[in-house]
């Protein structure tokens, strides 16, 4: 028989957990008890955990003073290479300096801004790369990574067959798809609008 010691039971028995309605009535005391400096760092603390869950990285990017990511900035967009850029040639993104968080928070006014991003991208890769082939297109909520709206642009050929085939692939939306939807919903909102209209009028 092994009567080696339990290490287990070395620093004491084990403590015993607190229900999650227990726990929150501990820390309930511990803030009651606490000093005006406890308060004051605690608070500090919480800010500080917002402040960094609300940080956008590529505003980060857009924001340094002497900006050496940046491979063009306008005062409609900038635009960098991409942190994954071994999965292309070339990968380049391009995002709108209005902090747009994903293709979901697109409005029907928009287009032009979609048109221009792609123009943007596109003179990039014709300026960086007159004689290659190019794809461009957007990760369409939830399947975007960021959420600050970018253009992917992408200088031929993938290196990677899950990334040509899936993840810019069939997962990629064109430019041409986001404006056609935009216009869409402008067609079905305006058609809304005038049977709206159409029964107040015939109600008087």
């Amino acid at each position: 028989m092994n009567h080696s010691k339990d290490r287990r039971f070395e620093d004491g028995p084990p403590q015993q957990t607190l229900s999650k309605k227990e726990r929150k009535k501990a820390e309930k005391a511990k803030k009651k008890n606490e000093t005006p400096a406890e308060k004051e760092a605690r608070q500090e603390i919480i800010q500080g955990h917002k402040a960094r869950k609300n940080i956008c990285i590529f505003c980060e990017i857009r924001d340094q003073p002497e900006k050496p990511k940046i491979l063009y900035e306008d005062n409609i967009c900038f635009a960098f290479l991409d942190k994954k850029k071994k999965s292309a040639k070339e990968h380049i993104l391009v995002c709108p300096n209005e902090h747009i968080k994903s293709t979901a928070s697109l409005r029907e006014n928009d287009v032009d801004l979609l048109n221009y991003l792609q123009k943007a991208g596109e003179k990039i890769l014709q300026r960086d790369f007159p004689k290659d082939e190019y794809r461009f297109g957007y990760h369409a909520a939830p399947l975007n990574s960021v959420n600050h709206l970018h253009l992917h642009c992408l200088v031929l050929p993938l290196t990677v067959k899950y990334y040509d085939e899936v993840v810019y692939g069939e997962n990629l939306t064109s430019t041409e798809t986001l404006i056609d939807k935009l216009k869409g919903k402008e067609i079905r909102k305006n058609k809304k609008l005038k049977e709206e209209q159409k029964e107040a009028d015939h109600k008087n």
